[in-house]
């Protein structure tokens, strides 16, 4: 029989996602993988952590972190599933969980807010994972039911690319938070010139709407905003994940856009 996190973790990562040897007791990594005890955010995983984490738990459920990059739908109920497939998603990688939940898998080429939504009635759950948050992947054990994840026949991302998430789509759950939780999005406008009468943008505001990390630096006349990850994904990549800007190195960014209240 094979080993969950050792015979499977190469195959997720070689898709652009960051596989963690997780608990068959909860669903979540059994390594540290967020923050430190600072609560600064610890580097990406490398080849040595993989393979020390393959040798010390070789048989640990595997929870992939979905990053900027990816997004899932994840319905927990038979009325958030119905609403789902009213959405008329494309074909995409399908997982089916332990607790015979659906897991739609999709790309995302611009950063989205996660999402989670409870209908009243039947105490049922939708979500939109993505960013900071992971799923269990096949072929984990769900922790309640013991039973495994499994890609849906014909629905593996080794057999399927993953879909761009469609917007229309990410509106539609969008719109079912209730108003208190849905706050307005900071708009951006064109660089500010000394002839301008707008203000200048909040751009603390902007970054903590986002949950990019950030430092402020002073620089003479200007202020400086060390990012941890780079903004624009499809400019700015790794040298080992096409695309993958979740972990680029700090850059600067100047103040010089506004920001229409």
């Amino acid at each position: 029989m094979k080993a969950l996190y050792k015979d499977h973790w190469q195959s997720y990562l070689k898709l652009g996602l960051i596989p963690y040897p997780a608990s068959k007791t909860y669903k979540g990594p059994i390594v540290p993988w967020n923050n430190d005890e600072n609560g600064d955010p610890l580097p990406p995983p490398v080849s040595d952590d993989y393979l020390d984490w393959e040798e010390k738990h070789p048989d640990a459920n595997i929870w992939v972190l979905l990053g900027e990059g990816f997004a899932v739908i994840d319905p927990d109920g038979p009325g958030a599933e119905d609403f789902v497939k009213g959405l008329n998603l494309p074909k995409a990688p399908t997982s089916i969980s332990g607790n015979k939940s659906i897991h739609r898998w999709f790309k995302v080429s611009s950063p989205i807010k996660p999402i989670k939504v409870q209908n009243g009635s039947d105490k049922t759950f939708l979500e939109i994972r993505t960013g900071s948050l992971g799923m269990l992947a096949p072929p984990s054990i769900h922790p309640e039911t013991r039973k495994p994840y499994q890609w849906l026949k014909g629905h593996s991302p080794w057999e399927i690319p993953f879909p761009e998430l469609p917007v229309e789509a990410y509106e539609k759950i969008k719109v079912l938070l209730p108003k208190s939780e849905s706050k307005p999005e900071p708009r951006m406008m064109s660089a500010q010139t000394e002839n301008s009468t707008l203000g200048s943008l909040d751009v603390e505001r902007y970054l903590n709407h986002y949950g990019i990390k950030f430092k402020v630096k002073q620089d003479a006349t200007r202020t400086i905003y060390a990012l941890e990850r780079c903004l624009f994904a499809d400019q700015h990549s790794t040298k080992d994940v096409a695309g993958d800007s979740i972990y680029h190195s700090r850059f600067r960014w100047e103040i010089g856009v506004s920001l229409l209240s």
